[in-house]
């Protein structure tokens, strides 16, 4: 079964910010993440094809989500739609789906 992705925008909080200390992996499909919606829905998702092959803190790129769990609805995550990265319950980034 193909998985389907989105193109989506990332601005990582810097470290001060309450952001990450390391860069985060774009491209190697290792950072797997959460985004949290304004509707208060959690979509986990794994980053790859990223602009930059590490995210530094305080800096932006972006990526392919691919949605990665077969049954999840991740029908609210369309073009322009914006959320919270979460690493737990941190907020360590925000975002916007750009295609």
């Amino acid at each position: 079964m193909e998985q389907k992705s989105i193109r989506v925008k990332i601005r990582f909080r810097s470290e001060d910010a309450g952001g990450r200390i390391t860069p985060a992996d774009l491209r190697a499909g290792i950072y797997r993440p959460h985004f949290r919606l304004d509707k208060g829905g959690y979509l986990g998702v794994v980053l790859i094809n990223g602009s930059t092959a590490l995210a530094l803190p305080g800096t932006s790129a972006s990526a392919g989500a691919v949605l990665i769990y077969p049954g999840v609805d991740y029908s609210a995550l369309k073009t322009g739609v914006l959320f919270d990265v979460l690493e737990g319950a941190r907020i360590v980034a925000t975002g916007e789906a750009i295609s």
